[in-house]
């Protein structure tokens, strides 16, 4: 049991926090593993297992979406707007994210019911991504997007993309904003990226410290709010 120091080291010493300064009952929780920070300077308060790898799933779409918002932040206002309006077509791809089977139901997850063909704005598949958390919206998202950004330069091996192409360049771009802006653990890297939705993937990794800074810095965006 311990608090959290100014130094991420001091978090290698305990699997949990000490919580009995808390002037309320802490909830039982089921969770694997957790992580509480100062939402103001990031710093961490208490935490759980903070640095144990696990599949972070749907949590994965936040960084999908803080990748476009990025890019909305270094526009000017009237090219954010022309950006948010951009017209996305709905792919054959991103609508088997959306098929319905008798058998086993929706064929891949959560998904925003989206339609081959279909034509939405960028700004409402954010919604269609965070809102139902569609697997759906986010393959539009990188379909359509994607080549703005740079490929991998050491894609891994088990990657389901082309490694040109626009999806596994979005991908891409979402492991260099966690690296880039100082989301991930800095000693040994604990988020990668292996798709824009998250499904179960082994190479699809985060820690419940990372997700709590790149959910931190998501919400500093007033678009994502």
């Amino acid at each position: 049991m311990g608090h959290a120091s100014e130094e991420e080291g001091g978090m290698d010493k305990y699997d949990t926090a000490n919580c009995d300064f808390l002037p309320f009952k802490t909830p039982t929780l089921s969770c694997r593993a957790w992580s509480v920070s100062d939402a103001e300077t990031g710093r961490p308060l208490m935490w759980y297992r903070p640095k144990e790898i696990l599949q972070p799933a749907s949590i994965t779409k936040v960084v999908t979406a803080m990748v476009v918002l990025d890019k909305c932040a270094r526009m000017s206002d009237n090219d954010r707007k022309r950006y948010l309006r951009q017209k996305c077509q709905v792919s054959p791809y991103a609508a088997s994210f959306a098929a319905w089977h008798d058998e086993y139901g929706w064929n891949a997850g959560t998904n925003a019911k989206l339609k081959e063909g279909e034509m939405y704005t960028v700004r409402e598949l954010l919604f269609a991504l965070m809102l139902p958390s569609g697997n759906d919206a986010s393959i539009c998202l990188a379909e359509s997007l994607g080549m703005s950004y740079r490929p991998d330069e050491s894609p891994p091996p088990a990657s389901a993309y082309d490694a040109q192409g626009p999806i596994a360049r979005f991908v891409a771009e979402m492991n260099r904003t966690v690296r880039r802006v100082g989301l991930t653990c800095p000693s040994t890297p604990s988020t990668r990226f292996m798709s824009p939705h998250g499904m179960s993937n082994e190479g699809n990794v985060s820690c419940a410290l990372d997700i709590a800074r790149f959910s931190r810095e998501a919400m500093r965006n007033r678009l994502f709010k």
